[in-house]
């Protein structure tokens, strides 16, 4: 149910829009909207100053995808962005948010990264950082 009320609203960072999943970084940035304050600024700066366009980018832990979306933007159609995120719900979410802004440049996958082959388990309790 409330991967759907992500339809109905959308946070728009001028040149993309995030879904308004329930996960924490959606409410920070809807919350930081009304208010008219800065969230993830310093991330959204260093991503926009060191990209250049052309660049290739491999967003581990992706969660929703802010950072990739700004990778996206910023690389432009000549580069490319590799986005990882293991837990299948916040997947989903990351899978929305890129098909909402229609990026061509941007692969995911539903994978945990780690320093040996092997595999996790989830709990659906929570889907992000909450």
């Amino acid at each position: 149910m409330f991967l759907r009320l992500s339809h109905f609203f959308s946070i728009d960072r001028g040149d993309f829009k995030v879904r308004f999943y329930p996960t924490n970084i959606s409410l920070r940035l809807w919350v930081s909207k009304l208010r008219k304050i800065t969230v993830f600024e310093t991330d959204e700066n260093f991503l926009r100053n060191y990209l250049k366009p052309g660049d290739i980018v491999i967003d581990v832990g992706a969660n929703i995808g802010f950072h990739t979306m700004i990778s996206s933007v910023t690389v432009g159609q000549k580069g490319k962005v590799y986005s990882i995120e293991a837990h299948p719900k916040t997947y989903k979410a990351l899978c929305g948010n890129v098909k909402f802004n229609g990026f061509t440049n941007v692969e995911t996958y539903n994978l945990a990264s780690g320093e040996k082959k092997g595999h996790i388990t989830f709990s659906d309790k929570r889907q992000d950082d909450r």
